[in-house]
C-alpha cells in the first residue's frame, strides 16, 4: 500500500494481518528496502505479523534531492504519521543498521507506542564531536562518489569487510546486490548527507530513559557493532544483547534462522 506523508509517497507491505498476533514493523538499512527482510519474514508470521517499509527515497517510496528532508526529526515525524494511519498493536519494530538508528529515534519519542525494540547492528551515534564530524566528512565523499559513479561505488560498497561474509543463502545475496542497483542515486547521496551516522545527532545519552523491552543483534564477525552494542547494553534498562555465531554486519541475511529464533523468544517472553 502507498501512504502518504510530508509530500513522500511511503511504500507500506503489511505481510500478514492475524488479530490475535503482534505486529513488528521492519526497517531496513541504506541502500535496501523492505525486500531486504524476505528471508525471515514468512519465518515470523507463526509468531507476529511482520509489516515492512521502504524508508524515504529508497525501494519504491519516493525520494528528493534535498538532504533536509531525510533528517532525524522528518523521518520520525513520517513514521509516526503511518502508523497513527495503521493503527497497529500491539507492535514492536525491528532496525538493521540505518533503520535501526530511525527505530531507535521513534521508540525515544514515542515509546509508550510500543511493546519492544529489536536493533540489529545498529548504533546510537556518534558521541565525539570530532569523530562525528570525520564521519561527516567520509558521508559527503560517499555521497559525491555515489552521483559520479554509483556502479563503482556500489563494487567498493559491496567489497567492504563489514558485508564479507558468505554464510547466507546465495539468492537472497543476489537479490540484494540486484536491489542496490536500483536505488536513485541522487536519492542515496541525499540520505547520507541527510541521515548518515555523521549528520544523525547522537541519542546515547537518552538509553537510559528507553524503558520497554529491548534485543540487540550482531553478528560474531562483526567486531565494530558488537563492540557498540555492549556500550549501550550498559545504558538500556531493559536489554537483552545476543552475538549471532557465522554473521557479519547483515545478520538477517547472513544467519536468517538464528534471528528468526531470537526474534520469536523475545517477543514470546513478552506475554503479549
Amino acid at each position: 500500500m502507498k501512504l502518504f506523508s510530508g509530500g513522500i509517497d511511503y511504500h507500506v507491505t503489511v505481510h500478514q494481518n492475524k488479530n490475535e498476533l503482534p505486529y513488528l514493523l521492519m526497517m531496513h538499512g541504506f541502500m535496501g528496502s523492505g525486500e531486504v527482510f524476505l528471508p525471515i519474514t514468512d519465518q515470523t508470521k507463526p509468531f507476529c505479523n511482520p509489516v515492512t517499509i521502504d524508508l524515504i527515497g529508497h525501494g519504491k517510496t519516493t525520494g528528493t534531492a534535498d538532504p533536509e528532508r531525510y533528517r532525524t526529526d522528518k523521518q520520525v515525524g513520517d513514521i509516526q504519521s503511518i502508523l497513527d494511519r495503521l493503527r497497529l498493536s500491539p507492535l514492536l519494530m525491528y532496525g538493521y543498521s540505518m533503520g535501526g538508528r530511525l527505530a531507535l529515534n521513534v521508540a525515544l519519542e514515542h515509546h509508550d507506542q510500543f511493546s519492544g525494540l529489536i536493533l540489529e547492528s545498529t548504533t546510537c551515534g556518534i558521541e565525539p564531536d570530532k569523530k562525528r564530524r570525520e564521519r561527516a566528512e567520509l558521508d559527503e565523499q560517499r555521497a559525491e562518489a555515489i552521483v559520479e559513479d554509483f556502479s563503482d561505488f556500489l563494487r567498493q560498497w559491496q567489497a567492504k569487510p563489514l558485508f564479507d561474509n558468505k554464510t547466507g543463502s546465495a539468492e537472497y545475496r543476489k537479490n540484494y546486490e540486484k536491489l542496490m542497483m536500483k536505488q536513485n542515486p541522487v536519492y542515496m547521496s541525499a540520505s547520507l548527507r541527510g541521515f548518515g551516522s555523521g549528520s544523525m545527532n547522537p541519542v546515547c545519552d537518552r538509553l537510559q530513559s528507553l524503558h520497554l523491552p529491548v534485543l540487540l543483534l550482531a553478528g560474531s564477525e562483526d567486531k565494530k557493532f558488537t563492540g557498540i552494542h555492549r556500550k549501550m547494553e550498559n545504558k538500556i534498562p531493559n536489554v537483552t544483547s545476543k552475538t549471532i555465531p557465522g554473521a557479519a554486519h547483515r545478520v538477517h541475511l547472513d544467519q536468517s534462522g538464528r534471528v528468526v529464533k531470537k526474534i520469536e523468544n523475545f517477543i514470546k517472553h513478552l506475554n503479549l
